[in-house]
């Protein structure tokens, strides 16, 4: 299960739109973001919003509508993104951009 984060953040909640660049191999799959927000410490199912990729190589602009998870308050601390679930993927990110 690849996966990338990153910690020390200070993201305000309006900034809720996550977009990410990619490409992936091995047909459809889904990504995941994961947060922390204030004082949490674990990342969590309630704290994740998927989203559906095509895996056929191409590269894709994929958006995630963080403000879909009910734990998406106060000030973000956190990110961490799982690109894939499946095994034997290959997979390359251009950009990875948090806007409102």
């Amino acid at each position: 299960d690849p996966y990338f984060s990153t910690s020390g953040l200070w993201i305000p909640e309006d900034y809720s739109t996550f977009q990410i660049t990619m490409s992936a191999t091995g047909g459809a799959d889904q990504a995941n973001v994961f947060f922390l927000a204030d004082d949490e410490v674990w990342f969590s199912e309630e704290s994740r919003v998927g989203v559906d990729i095509i895996g056929d190589g191409r590269m894709r602009t994929y958006e995630v509508d963080m403000s879909t998870a009910a734990a998406w308050n106060g000030t973000v601390t956190a990110l961490r993104f799982d690109p894939v679930n499946a095994v034997g993927r290959t997979i390359e990110i251009d950009r990875v951009v948090l806007g409102r």
